[in-house]
């Protein structure tokens, strides 16, 4: 048990186990208040020290008991004395009740390095790309049709995890959507175009004037079917010297 004053954790205390049925057992009820006493704070002692509930002799009169006190706990027989009326008390059966000095290290040192990883787990700084631009890449800004004004959006912050590469795409494509698919699909189509075809791609798709907000294809969609291919939308046309604004 803990020494009075001692802050401990409650896992590194090595507990004296009870039986809850003590208080009327017949040894108990035999052996008299005093020697349970003893008996008690003896079997604290013994798990404090993990001495395999080995009681030396000398410490009898320190716990509070008596001669006559330990001797009762051998006749009553919670208690044994393998030497003789002079050697030291040793608990009845105590590795079927109690924990063992093994046992009791083994936890703790388990506990320590459950306690370890733990710590190291959390003092692992999270890994960031060394290559991530300083500078996030700016937008091209779209043309000033009234239904484009709603779509101007901040830039988002980088994510670490981001590659260089998507970001870009991810800046440029006019839905944030789907981001952990989007990232996917952006990966299996850097194998069939090179980043500049799909970043050309997607700000053509953005700047489209014929593209209706509402229903603008999430990026994983426009990712798969490799719309970076699709025909350049045509010009707008002129109408009385100004852009045709449908």
């Amino acid at each position: 048990m803990a020494v009075i004053g001692q802050r401990r954790r409650l896992d590194e205390l090595p507990w004296f186990f009870i039986d809850d049925h003590l208080a009327m057992h017949p040894k108990a009820v035999e052996a008299g208040n005093a020697a349970m006493g003893l008996w008690v704070r003896a079997g604290s002692w013994c798990a404090a020290h993990l001495t395999d509930g080995s009681l030396p002799a000398a410490m009898v009169t320190p716990l509070g008991g008596r001669a006559r006190d330990a001797n009762r706990l051998v006749e009553v027989g919670l208690w044994e004395q393998p030497d003789g009326r002079r050697g030291d008390y040793v608990f009845k059966d105590w590795p079927h009740y109690q924990k063992s000095k093994v046992q009791v290290e083994t936890e703790r040192e388990m506990k320590r390095e459950q306690n370890r990883r733990a710590y190291k787990k959390r003092s692992v700084p999270t890994e960031v790309p060394t290559e991530v631009p300083t500078q996030v890449p700016t937008s091209v800004a779209p043309p000033s049709l009234p239904f484009l004004k709603e779509e101007i959006q901040e830039t988002p912050k980088t994510p670490a995890g981001d590659s260089p590469e998507f970001v870009e795409f991810w800046n440029v494509y006019p839905s944030r959507t789907g981001k952990g698919q989007a990232r996917l699909a952006f990966v299996k189509a850097l194998k069939k175009a090179d980043l500049q075809t799909i970043v050309d791609g997607a700000t053509r798709y953005r700047d489209d004037p014929s593209r209706n907000p509402s229903y603008t294809k999430n990026p994983t969609t426009w990712l798969n079917g490799e719309c970076w291919a699709d025909e350049k939308p045509a010009a707008p046309t002129q109408a009385g010297g100004r852009a045709w604004e449908e």
